[in-house]
């Protein structure tokens, strides 16, 4: 069973179990972790109170989806912040883009100078791509050389 103990900015975690997940069938991890809650303010950690999942565990899914190489390397200890546990993957900027809608993506455009024909023809090229049409394969026995036979 896991142990932790509580510092001033630092949780400890002690024999934390780590198997499942994406992780191989044969494949179980002990470690000692250390999570720092430094700079964490009290909404989120109310957040995380209120959600109904431990940081304990939610660290756990994470490591998970981690390769087992990677999981090696730590030796069995592993030093993490709070906000890596929480940290989401960031959205690109293309995909911000492409969620917005026709007049959201003019407002963006606008300010970079782009008339509003631009930006509907650009808006348009990404969301409704025309089919590209494969060149037209000429048949084998249609040579003009033998057109005269």
């Amino acid at each position: 069973m896991a142990k932790m103990e509580i510092g001033e900015n630092v949780v400890k975690i002690t024999d934390m179990k780590l198997k499942g997940g994406k992780l191989p069938n044969d494949v179980e991890f002990t470690l000692t972790v250390f999570i720092n809650y430094t700079g964490v303010d009290r909404q989120q950690l109310l957040k995380v109170a209120s959600s109904g999942q431990s940081t304990r565990v939610a660290l756990q899914a994470k490591l998970r989806t981690w390769p087992v190489a990677k999981l090696r390397a730590l030796d069995g200890c592993l030093k993490i912040s709070f906000k890596d546990i929480y940290a989401a993957v960031e959205e690109s900027t293309h995909d911000k883009l492409l969620r917005l809608t026709r007049d959201e993506f003019w407002d963006v455009m606008e300010a970079y100078g782009m008339d509003r024909a631009e930006s509907d023809a650009m808006w348009e090229r990404k969301h409704n791509p025309k089919p590209v049409v494969e060149d037209e394969i000429e048949d084998e026995n249609d040579d003009d050389e033998y057109d005269d036979e």
